[in-house]
């Protein structure tokens, strides 16, 4: 008797059990259908693990997989790069490569031209000069400030420092520039650690890996791109996330492996559920405590190694700070240390590199034409407007001249 009420006792709490868990399995799908966030009491819940890509990421590589891209290509040294000869329209933005992947309306000859300075500038998307077209961008408009310039534009959008050291390297050096331009905007410093780009910036519209470079042993130690080729990289992304997550996790900043991995009993959302309170109950950080990735230390070796390369090459190094945004602009007016100027007393005390820093010009032309900082900015990604590529256009030619790598 005893026996069969103990069955009884346990079937009912087994059901209640069932009951239970069926229950929360459906109140946190109907909560998450289709959405990725939800906000409870206050704050937004993403379940774990957090998704490799977002729906607008895996279109576009969806894309990249049937079809080439009309402008940027996979690159498996670099990550990502420009497409030769390609040309884009973004409205009536109109972006141009030449047959090197250099923006250009022209071609440049490997052996450069007696009586011309050939200047080279290497960096991100404000070196690219994006969100304006190519006959406002200021390398160009730096070329076309005196017939002895020849000013090739390296720049590709959302690169580290990293990335556009290894295309200096591996590209540019080839072409023997007087002076080798090096720019440096303020996400460099985050970008230097970051190896899968969407881990450092969610939605991103560049959804691929790229190299890093570690401090080991003293040493920068290059770890190349994980992906030799783009289909490898599509289908393990996609097909394989726990592979993934090995390949791409362990050395960069920005990925914490437990918020990232598959486990067997995410089909079940109120699992997923669970490891979201867990996680965040333990006060975890999303970002990479275990790594010993350290953003400022890699950054300044990093523009070492770049300016002493240059230097080998018997090239001239100058470095370019962007300012990225108009909100930097008014710290620094306000006289709020601006993040990357940090690092200026230790970039000119180790490396003694020549160095623009672009905000004393853009608060002095604010100032003088009574004008607000958001004029120098376009764009729904905020670059530079046809008016702030003319800033740094003249600015970087003043700079030189006054360097006396140029004769003015």
């Amino acid at each position: 008797m005893k026996a069969i009420k103990l069955r009884r006792v346990l079937r009912l709490i087994g059901l209640f059990v069932l009951f239970t868990f069926l229950l929360l399995e459906l109140t946190t799908r109907f909560l998450w259908w289709g959405k990725p966030t939800i906000t409870i009491l206050g704050r937004d819940v993403t379940l774990l693990p957090a998704p490799l890509l977002t729906e607008e990421q895996k279109q576009i590589l969806d894309r990249w997989n049937k079809e080439d891209d009309p402008f940027l290509q996979f690159d498996p040294v670099l990550g990502w790069s420009i497409r030769p000869g390609a040309s884009s329209e973004f409205g009536e933005i109109a972006y141009t490569s030449n047959n090197i992947g250099v923006r250009a309306l022209r071609e440049y000859d490997e052996n450069k031209p007696d009586n011309v300075i050939r200047i080279a500038a290497f960096g991100p998307s404000f070196t690219f000069s994006q969100e304006v077209s190519d006959d406002a961008a200021w390398p160009t408009l730096l070329e076309q400030s005196r017939p002895d310039l020849e000013v090739m534009n390296w720049g590709v959008g959302a690169y580290g420092t990293d990335q556009s050291f290894l295309r200096y390297k591996t590209q540019g050096a080839l072409y023997h520039p007087d002076v080798v331009l090096i720019g440096y905007e303020e996400d460099n410093i985050w970008r230097n650690v970051n190896r899968y780009r969407p881990y450092y910036n969610r939605l991103t519209l560049a959804p691929l890996t790229k190299p890093v470079y570690m401090i080991q042993q003293d040493q920068l130690v290059l770890l190349q791109n994980p992906f030799d080729n783009f289909a490898d990289f599509y289908h393990t992304v996609l097909d394989a996330p726990n592979e993934f997550v090995d390949q791409t996790c362990p050395n960069d900043f920005f990925c914490n492996e437990a918020m990232r991995r598959h486990h067997v009993l995410d089909i079940f959302t109120s699992f997923r559920y669970f490891r979201t309170l867990v996680f965040g109950a333990s006060n975890r950080t999303p970002l990479n405590t275990d790594s010993q990735l350290d953003p400022q230390e890699t950054t300044i070796r990093l523009i070492e190694m770049f300016v002493k390369e240059v230097v080998d090459q018997q090239s001239a190094p100058v470095v370019i700070l962007f300012p990225q945004s108009s909100a930097t602009l008014s710290d620094y007016e306000d006289g709020t240390p601006v993040n990357y100027q940090e690092m200026l007393p230790t970039l000119q005390d180790r490396i003694g590199v020549q160095i623009i820093d672009l905000a004393p010009t853009f608060l002095e032309v604010k100032q003088g034409q009574h004008l607000e900082f958001q004029d120098f900015f376009t764009g729904p990604a905020g670059h530079y407007s046809e008016l702030g590529n003319r800033i740094v256009a003249d600015t970087v030619l003043q700079e030189l001249c006054r360097s006396d790598l140029l004769d003015c």
